[in-house]
């Protein structure tokens, strides 16, 4: 039964107009970050569909009915590739809409999988953390498929997309070097986080993080005593939590080490805006 609602919802949809966009002027993408390189680099040529609603969270969100409008008339999806999300939906978005392309914006990152991560008893579907966005080395290559997939969608435009490329490549450069200056002399090392969205932030200027969460699970009370116990080892006396996530458990952890809970927020549209903010957060927590 399921099945044919959505079957219907597709029927109905594709028999309405835009309303206001083209088919070929829509490009829907996971997550607001997506939204924020397509427009650098696509400028107003397209309207920019996210998925995934600001507090929803990528690795569980369920799309609603009133969204299959734009995905029908949407001429690609921009996917990360590994967003819990994405693996969940792929198929039924698709289905949805055959004649639309859709583009991994991961391809030809280093990804990092479960064995390769020191702390590696939380899990992401799939095996493989998705947290590309949080790394401006991961971004330069974002930018580049972006770029790919525009000029295969729209080879009219290609010199317009290549000078805003070039625009947001400096930007890119700009954000590595601040927080190369910033960092560089940071004492500490290691810093805790309730879900590991700085995995690889982390890799790409020498830190360790040390995540809190378990399977994609709330921690039980002896992994809360073992992150405890190795923060203190460690003298962290912060937290960081995404402001979609139950705060409680960070609360206990800070209190217990002495600490204080701060707040991150990796999926702000802002890309800029959100690292320079974050790097300025870990470098009170790493002095």
């Amino acid at each position: 039964m399921k099945r044919y609602f959505w079957i219907f919802l597709v029927f109905l949809f594709s028999c309405q107009g835009p309303g206001g966009k083209k088919k070929n002027d829509i490009i829907s993408v996971s997550i607001l970050p997506q939204k924020y390189f397509v427009e650098r680099i696509a400028g107003d040529l397209v309207q920019v569909n996210v998925l995934i609603p600001p507090g929803a969270s990528p690795a569980t969100y369920s799309l609603i009915p009133s969204q299959m409008k734009d995905i029908v008339n949407s001429k690609a999806w921009f996917r990360m590739g590994y967003l819990g999300f994405e693996l969940s939906w792929a198929d039924r978005i698709q289905n949805a809409n055959p004649d639309m392309k859709t583009f991994v914006l991961s391809d030809g990152i280093d990804l990092i999988t479960e064995k390769d991560e020191e702390h590696g008893s939380h899990h992401h579907e799939g095996g493989v953390d998705p947290h590309f966005w949080m790394s401006p080395r991961e971004v330069s290559i974002i930018a580049e498929n972006i770029l790919k997939a525009l000029e295969e969608l729209y080879p009219d435009h290609e010199k317009t997309f290549l000078e805003n490329f070039e625009k947001l490549e400096k930007d890119i450069a700009d954000v590595d070097a601040h927080i190369r200056l910033v960092l560089r002399n940071a004492k500490n090392r290691s810093f805790l986080v309730f879900h590991p969205a700085l995995t690889y932030f982390a890799r790409q200027y020498g830190l360790k993080q040390i995540a809190l969460e378990n399977m994609g699970k709330e921690p039980s009370p002896r992994q809360v005593k073992e992150v405890v116990k190795l923060a203190r080892k460690k003298n962290i006396k912060c937290i960081f939590i995404q402001k979609e996530f139950d705060h409680e458990n960070a609360q206990i952890i800070a209190k217990e080490i002495g600490g204080t809970v701060i707040q991150i927020n990796p999926l702000n549209y802002d890309w800029i805006e959100q690292m320079e903010e974050t790097t300025e957060n870990l470098k009170k927590v790493l002095n």
